[in-house]
Protein backbone atom coordinates (compact mmCIF):
# COMPACT_ATOMS: atom_id res chain seq x y z
CA UNK A 1 0.00 0.00 0.00
CA UNK A 2 1.39 3.32 -0.87
CA UNK A 3 0.02 7.23 -0.36
CA UNK A 4 2.37 9.09 -2.83
CA UNK A 5 5.50 9.12 -4.35
CA UNK A 6 8.10 9.43 -1.84
CA UNK A 7 6.31 7.64 1.03
CA UNK A 8 6.90 4.48 2.78
CA UNK A 9 5.49 1.34 1.46
CA UNK A 10 3.21 -0.37 3.84
CA UNK A 11 2.38 -4.69 3.74
CA UNK A 12 -0.73 -5.63 6.34
CA UNK A 13 -1.91 -9.17 6.33
CA UNK A 14 -5.19 -10.73 7.41
CA UNK A 15 -5.80 -13.67 8.61
CA UNK A 16 -9.20 -14.59 6.98
CA UNK A 17 -11.18 -16.60 4.52
CA UNK A 18 -12.51 -13.71 3.31
CA UNK A 19 -11.90 -11.79 0.27
CA UNK A 20 -13.90 -8.73 0.42
CA UNK A 21 -15.51 -6.08 2.97
CA UNK A 22 -12.19 -6.32 5.13
CA UNK A 23 -11.61 -2.97 6.94
CA UNK A 24 -9.45 -0.56 6.14
CA UNK A 25 -5.90 -1.73 7.49
CA UNK A 26 -3.72 1.68 7.50
CA UNK A 27 -4.06 5.09 8.42
CA UNK A 28 -7.36 7.02 8.20
CA UNK A 29 -7.79 8.62 5.32
CA UNK A 30 -9.08 11.83 4.48
CA UNK A 31 -11.48 13.31 2.29
CA UNK A 32 -11.07 13.48 -1.54
CA UNK A 33 -7.34 11.38 -0.42
CA UNK A 34 -6.48 9.13 -3.62
CA UNK A 35 -3.78 5.91 -2.31
CA UNK A 36 -2.89 3.04 -4.47
CA UNK A 37 -3.06 -0.90 -2.90
CA UNK A 38 -2.43 -3.94 -4.61
CA UNK A 39 -3.15 -7.59 -3.21
CA UNK A 40 -1.97 -11.29 -2.90
CA UNK A 41 -3.52 -14.56 -1.42
CA UNK A 42 -1.40 -17.30 0.61
CA UNK A 43 -2.22 -20.54 0.47
CA UNK A 44 -2.60 -22.64 3.28
CA UNK A 45 0.31 -24.83 4.49
CA UNK A 46 2.66 -26.19 1.52
CA UNK A 47 0.57 -24.32 -0.50
CA UNK A 48 1.90 -21.61 -2.92
CA UNK A 49 1.02 -17.80 -2.70
CA UNK A 50 -0.30 -16.00 -5.20
CA UNK A 51 1.84 -13.30 -7.54
CA UNK A 52 1.28 -9.71 -6.49
CA UNK A 53 -1.96 -8.01 -7.89
CA UNK A 54 -1.24 -4.89 -10.32
CA UNK A 55 -1.49 -1.60 -8.29
CA UNK A 56 -4.94 0.01 -7.93
CA UNK A 57 -5.67 3.63 -7.34
CA UNK A 58 -8.22 4.06 -4.24
CA UNK A 59 -9.92 7.41 -4.02
CA UNK A 60 -11.99 8.11 -1.10
CA UNK A 61 -15.29 10.56 -1.23
CA UNK A 62 -16.37 13.44 0.93
CA UNK A 63 -16.46 11.58 4.65
CA UNK A 64 -16.87 14.49 6.84
CA UNK A 65 -19.96 17.25 6.75
CA UNK A 66 -17.80 19.92 6.65
CA UNK A 67 -16.29 18.59 3.28
CA UNK A 68 -19.55 20.37 1.32
CA UNK A 69 -22.38 22.57 1.19
CA UNK A 70 -25.90 21.86 0.66
CA UNK A 71 -29.27 22.75 -2.12
CA UNK A 72 -30.30 22.22 -9.29
CA UNK A 73 -28.69 24.10 -11.55
CA UNK A 74 -25.40 25.95 -11.31
CA UNK A 75 -23.47 27.88 -14.33
CA UNK A 76 -19.76 28.97 -13.32
CA UNK A 77 -16.60 29.84 -15.04
CA UNK A 78 -13.39 28.59 -15.45
CA UNK A 79 -10.71 30.80 -16.28
CA UNK A 80 -7.83 28.79 -17.31
CA UNK A 81 -6.26 30.22 -20.48
CA UNK A 82 -2.72 30.15 -18.52
CA UNK A 83 -3.24 26.29 -17.32
CA UNK A 84 -4.97 23.12 -18.62
CA UNK A 85 -7.47 21.02 -16.49
CA UNK A 86 -5.70 17.66 -14.81
CA UNK A 87 -8.69 16.39 -13.50
CA UNK A 88 -12.89 16.59 -13.08
CA UNK A 89 -14.46 14.68 -9.50
CA UNK A 90 -17.94 14.73 -9.38
CA UNK A 91 -19.04 13.94 -5.65
CA UNK A 92 -22.52 13.49 -5.17
CA UNK A 93 -25.87 12.06 -3.50
CA UNK A 94 -29.23 13.00 -3.12
CA UNK A 95 -32.07 12.29 -0.79
CA UNK A 96 -34.46 10.65 -3.52
CA UNK A 97 -32.84 9.46 -7.42
CA UNK A 98 -30.79 11.55 -9.17
CA UNK A 99 -29.21 12.23 -12.91
CA UNK A 100 -26.34 14.79 -13.00
CA UNK A 101 -25.19 16.86 -15.94
CA UNK A 102 -22.58 18.52 -16.91
CA UNK A 103 -23.01 20.12 -20.01
CA UNK A 104 -25.08 18.39 -21.35
CA UNK A 105 -22.97 15.10 -20.77
CA UNK A 106 -24.52 12.85 -17.84
CA UNK A 107 -21.56 12.48 -15.48
CA UNK A 108 -22.82 9.10 -13.41
CA UNK A 109 -22.82 5.82 -15.67
CA UNK A 110 -26.13 4.16 -13.60
CA UNK A 111 -29.31 5.24 -13.45
CA UNK A 112 -31.31 5.03 -9.87
CA UNK A 113 -28.60 5.83 -8.05
CA UNK A 114 -27.76 6.06 -5.12
CA UNK A 115 -29.72 3.11 -5.04
CA UNK A 116 -31.84 1.54 -2.05
CA UNK A 117 -28.73 2.31 0.41
CA UNK A 118 -27.96 4.74 3.11
CA UNK A 119 -28.16 8.11 1.86
CA UNK A 120 -25.44 9.58 3.41
CA UNK A 121 -22.91 7.62 1.38
CA UNK A 122 -21.59 9.76 -1.77
CA UNK A 123 -20.62 8.65 -4.94
CA UNK A 124 -17.59 10.15 -6.80
CA UNK A 125 -17.36 10.36 -11.00
CA UNK A 126 -14.70 11.37 -13.29
CA UNK A 127 -15.61 14.29 -14.74
CA UNK A 128 -12.38 15.12 -16.57
CA UNK A 129 -14.35 14.77 -20.14
CA UNK A 130 -17.41 17.03 -19.65
CA UNK A 131 -15.80 19.94 -18.16
CA UNK A 132 -13.51 22.81 -20.27
CA UNK A 133 -12.38 26.00 -20.21
CA UNK A 134 -14.90 29.29 -19.43
CA UNK A 135 -18.09 28.90 -19.41
CA UNK A 136 -19.64 25.28 -17.86
CA UNK A 137 -22.66 24.67 -16.42
CA UNK A 138 -24.03 21.45 -13.42
CA UNK A 139 -27.61 19.74 -13.89
CA UNK A 140 -29.16 17.68 -11.74
CA UNK A 141 -32.62 16.54 -12.18
CA UNK A 142 -33.76 14.69 -8.49
CA UNK A 143 -37.06 12.34 -7.75
CA UNK A 144 -38.77 10.77 -4.91
CA UNK A 145 -37.01 7.19 -5.58
CA UNK A 146 -36.81 4.96 -2.42
CA UNK A 147 -36.62 7.84 -0.03
CA UNK A 148 -40.05 9.66 -0.70
CA UNK A 149 -42.03 7.68 -3.19
CA UNK A 150 -44.60 5.35 -2.75
CA UNK A 151 -43.66 1.72 -2.44
CA UNK A 152 -45.76 -1.59 -3.00
CA UNK A 153 -48.56 0.26 -4.06
CA UNK A 154 -51.58 0.38 -1.04
CA UNK A 155 -51.44 -2.68 0.99
CA UNK A 156 -54.37 -2.48 4.19
CA UNK A 157 -55.27 1.12 3.02
CA UNK A 158 -51.84 2.10 4.09
CA UNK A 159 -49.87 4.67 1.05
CA UNK A 160 -46.42 3.84 1.33
CA UNK A 161 -44.52 7.12 1.04
CA UNK A 162 -42.37 9.09 2.64
CA UNK A 163 -40.69 6.32 4.35
CA UNK A 164 -37.64 7.85 4.57
CA UNK A 165 -38.36 11.73 4.61
CA UNK A 166 -40.40 14.04 2.87
CA UNK A 167 -37.95 16.76 1.54
CA UNK A 168 -36.22 15.62 -1.60
CA UNK A 169 -32.82 17.35 -2.66
CA UNK A 170 -29.21 16.63 -3.76
CA UNK A 171 -25.88 17.65 -2.60
CA UNK A 172 -22.66 17.85 -4.63
CA UNK A 173 -19.08 19.10 -4.99
CA UNK A 174 -17.42 19.59 -8.21
CA UNK A 175 -13.84 19.37 -7.65
CA UNK A 176 -11.78 20.83 -10.44
CA UNK A 177 -8.22 20.27 -10.34
CA UNK A 178 -6.14 22.68 -12.69
CA UNK A 179 -2.26 22.59 -13.22
CA UNK A 180 -0.29 23.45 -10.43
CA UNK A 181 -2.55 21.09 -8.45
CA UNK A 182 -4.77 24.24 -8.05
CA UNK A 183 -7.97 23.32 -6.90
CA UNK A 184 -11.66 25.04 -8.00
CA UNK A 185 -14.54 23.67 -5.62
CA UNK A 186 -18.25 24.18 -7.20
CA UNK A 187 -20.83 23.17 -4.24
CA UNK A 188 -23.88 22.53 -3.89
CA UNK A 189 -25.08 25.82 -2.26
CA UNK A 190 -27.78 28.93 -2.60
CA UNK A 191 -26.49 30.10 -5.69
CA UNK A 192 -28.00 27.39 -8.00
CA UNK A 193 -31.11 27.52 -9.30
CA UNK A 194 -34.18 25.11 -9.11
CA UNK A 195 -37.51 25.01 -10.47
CA UNK A 196 -40.11 22.35 -11.47
CA UNK A 197 -39.34 21.20 -14.74
CA UNK A 198 -42.12 19.03 -17.47
CA UNK A 199 -41.55 16.08 -15.31
CA UNK A 200 -43.12 16.60 -12.35
CA UNK A 201 -43.98 13.13 -10.45
CA UNK A 202 -41.39 10.14 -11.39
CA UNK A 203 -42.28 6.98 -9.07
CA UNK A 204 -40.27 3.40 -9.17
CA UNK A 205 -43.51 1.62 -9.23
CA UNK A 206 -46.08 3.90 -10.14
CA UNK A 207 -44.34 5.64 -13.60
CA UNK A 208 -43.99 9.05 -14.86
CA UNK A 209 -45.89 12.44 -15.47
CA UNK A 210 -44.36 14.54 -18.07
CA UNK A 211 -45.58 17.87 -19.15
CA UNK A 212 -43.71 18.81 -22.34
CA UNK A 213 -45.14 22.25 -22.28
CA UNK A 214 -42.36 22.93 -19.51
CA UNK A 215 -39.43 23.83 -19.75
CA UNK A 216 -36.31 23.00 -17.67
CA UNK A 217 -33.55 25.37 -16.48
Amino acid sequence: MSRGAGIELRIHSFNTSQSRYLAWPGDTLESKEETCVRVRAHGLTYQPSTDWSDWVTVETGLIQPKDYSLYLRKNFDLNTKLTHIQKARLYITALGLYGAEINGERVEDHVLAPGFQSFKHLHVYDATEAVSRGRNAIGILVSQGWYAGRLFGHIEKRDFRNLYGFRIGAMCLLKVTLSYRTNVHIPSDKTWSSSFGPLSDSQIYNGEIYDSGKSPL
